[in-house]
């Protein structure tokens, strides 16, 4: 990835993970009854959006399953970006920092700083 990309990206993974943290209080491992809603959310306030907020929160596992199998921010980037050519780099980095937030933050260390 170029260091324009990532410059872009990491930016918006790590606006993903203020942004969300106020909203779920960071760092929680366990799963809260509108998890799914809270992501749905910040994707909508950032105009990310997706044929279904199912497909969303399935790409947003996906991403998690991605980390736990030990590939890089620049792996999981290319990833999502192959899957959502239609999104900017920095939605996309900000897709990736929202799923580890609110899905996985044990693997918040995995992001850009």
């Amino acid at each position: 990835m170029s260091n324009r990309f990532r410059t872009i990206a990491s930016a918006a993974a790590a606006a993903a993970i203020v942004s969300v943290s106020m909203v779920t209080g960071a760092g929680a491992a366990f799963a809260t009854p509108d998890q799914d809603q809270q992501f749905i959310n910040k994707l909508d306030s950032q105009g990310i959006t997706f044929p279904s907020a199912n497909s969303a929160i399935s790409d947003a596992h996906v991403v998690c399953n991605k980390f736990a199998s030990g590939n890089t921010f620049e792996d999981v980037f290319g990833m999502v970006k192959d899957a959502n050519p239609d999104l900017s780099n920095y939605n996309d980095g900000y897709f990736i920092g929202a799923s580890v937030v609110v899905y996985c933050p044990q693997y918040l260390d995995a992001l850009p700083q």
